[in-house]
């Protein structure tokens, strides 16, 4: 693990993607599903930030972007020397390649 945990940034994207989870899974099931699966994706977060080749690399999608499942979600992430950007947090089951194609 590093010696000092890197800063997460949120891209404006991922952002966008945590605030619709939410929304889903609150209007779908609870608020209290949607702040619990909300506090996994955070804890995922602290984690790579510690450690940021934790995650799969993902050249095939973008280069340099790596990711890590959280429940039915994948956290879409690229690691750089003085922090690691968020990219994407998207439901495993979309079309990543789609997805990243039209960004």
């Amino acid at each position: 693990m590093n010696e000092v945990r890197l800063p997460i940034i949120l891209s404006p994207e991922a952002d966008q993607d945590l605030l619709e989870i939410w929304d889903r899974l609150s209007q779908a099931i609870s608020v209290a599903i949607a702040d619990k699966q909300l506090r996994e994706i955070e804890r995922l977060c602290l984690a790579i930030s510690d450690w940021p080749e934790y995650g799969r690399a993902r050249d095939d999608v973008r280069n340099g972007l790596r990711s890590v499942p959280v429940g039915r979600y994948v956290v879409f992430y690229r690691p750089t020397n003085d922090a690691v950007e968020v990219v994407r947090v998207l439901d495993g089951r979309r079309d990543v390649d789609a997805i990243f194609s039209d960004e």
